[in-house]
């Protein structure tokens, strides 16, 4: 049994090559076929393995430096970016405050007028109307940041 496993694992000569019917060039394409199919590799992530990138320095002088440098760019422009988001987002909430800052002391004055002029009636209407909206904005504000989850940071690059 195992002198029949031995010859199993033997590794073909040309003359098997021809009692299978093949020549010695359609031996070593097929050599090579399977050569390269086991050569074969992947990687996932935001940089080729350092052995890759030696291989790519090698073939192109200079390309891994591009690479690595590429890299770089890329980290610092969604670095900028994320910056610029959260700075608009800053503002625009700025703003809105401001905003519903101004139309509260506006509602205030309006309701304070009415009520001085004898429109009671109105003026508790606005009061509770204008109060209304405002508790149901800032609880509308409080949902929607607690339904919001935290963002996880991918952008873990270092220079």
């Amino acid at each position: 049994m195992s002198e029949e496993r031995e010859n199993q694992l033997a590794p073909a000569t040309s003359n098997d090559a021809a009692a299978d019917g093949l020549t010695p060039a359609a031996e070593k394409a097929i050599l090579s076929e399977i050569k390269t199919l086991l050569v074969s590799r992947q990687f996932s992530g935001p940089m080729p393995p350092p052995e890759c990138l030696h291989q790519y320095d090698q073939i192109v002088p200079g390309a891994a430096r591009e690479i690595i440098d590429e890299f770089r760019a890329n980290g610092a422009h969604q670095r900028t970016m994320d910056q610029a988001v959260l700075e608009a987002a800053s503002t625009r909430d700025t703003r809105g405050q401001w905003m519903a800052c101004s139309l509260v002391l506006l509602g205030f004055i309006l309701i304070m007028s009415l009520a001085y002029t004898g429109h009671d009636g109105v003026a508790i209407a606005v009061a509770v109307s204008l109060l209304g909206a405002v508790a149901a904005n800032f609880l509308q504000g409080k949902k929607s940041e607690s339904s919001q989850p935290a963002k996880d940071s991918d952008s873990t690059e270092e220079d």
